[in-house]
């Protein structure tokens, strides 16, 4: 009996360290970029992939290939704390030499329930990116959540990450996985005439790219 006891105590004890225990929620880096033509790019992505994947606290990735350009691409990591030897520079230059451009890099969190890749790594997923700045930060924080409540409506919706900078006054990017292009579309459509959200959308300073795209590879196999 007193075995028992122990064990019980011991278990709870287990089980309240685990609820204790503060939830990780991961840096994500955004890298945009494109490509020349002339980019054997399948052979580049796997090498550049080996060396991102072998430096400390990477967690995993997604390789996403623009629809409407195949020469854009976008890499989507979560790593466990911001590396630091990762800059702009070090990544653009790792591209010198390779026929690239890079378009956008940072590091974002996500302030939504969302922090995992694998509603996105569905083969069919469409990915819609947004990345903008906006014009009031306390707006942005105010009207965001509820436009992401809003596309929970969408039986079309597999899942959102709503992602802000790091850096005061950054960035942000809406990061969607969606079941087709044109739920999107329609789904956005329906959304913006809403008068409960117009604060959000007029809120929008700059838009830095919008584009959706598909899974071209996930931890370093190709889709």
């Amino acid at each position: 009996m007193k075995k028992t006891i122990a064990t019980m105590g011991l278990s709870l004890a287990v089980m309240e360290a685990a609820v204790a225990a503060p939830q990780v929620t991961p840096f994500v880096e955004v890298v945009i970029y494109r490509v020349e033509p002339s980019v054997q790019h399948p052979k580049l992505s796997r090498h550049l992939d080996e060396d991102v994947k072998a430096l400390p606290g990477f967690i995993r990735g997604i390789h996403l290939q623009s629809l409407a350009d195949p020469y854009l691409f976008a890499d989507i990591s979560l790593w466990e704390e911001i590396n630091v030897t990762r800059t702009t520079k070090s990544v653009r230059d790792s591209f010198s030499g390779r026929a690239q451009k890079l378009e956008l890099f940072g590091y974002f969190q996500s302030v939504s329930s969302i922090t995992g890749l694998e509603s996105f790594m569905r083969p069919e997923a469409v990915i819609e990116l947004a990345a903008y700045s906006v014009k009031e930060i306390a707006i942005q924080e105010k009207s965001r959540s509820a436009v992401y409540l809003e596309l929970e409506n969408s039986s079309n919706l597999y899942a959102g990450m709503a992602l802000s900078s790091v850096n005061t006054e950054g960035d942000y990017i809406d990061f969607i996985a969606w079941s087709s292009q044109q739920a999107a579309e329609e789904t956005a459509a329906k959304i913006m005439l809403m008068p409960e959200h117009q604060a959000f959308f007029q809120n929008t300073a700059e838009i830095k790219l919008f584009d959706f795209f598909t899974v071209y590879e996930q931890d370093g196999k190709t889709k």
